[in-house]
């Protein structure tokens, strides 16, 4: 388990079959983060986490 549990998404045969593609190499690479490391890290100091635990 993950913090903030996250949903974990896979491609199934029936999503291939729907778009044409035979396997998942087919399918274009995602995009790279862009963010340079330091300003990942100065965009999550300002994430407000103190409400984090009411959504339980």
């Amino acid at each position: 388990e993950l913090p903030g549990r996250p949903l974990v998404y896979g491609t199934t045969p029936e999503f291939l079959r729907c778009f044409g593609v035979e396997s998942l190499d087919e399918l274009p690479e995602l995009p790279k983060n862009e963010l340079p490391e330091e300003e990942i890290s100065e965009e999550s100091k300002k994430v407000d986490n103190s409400d984090i635990n009411s959504l339980e």
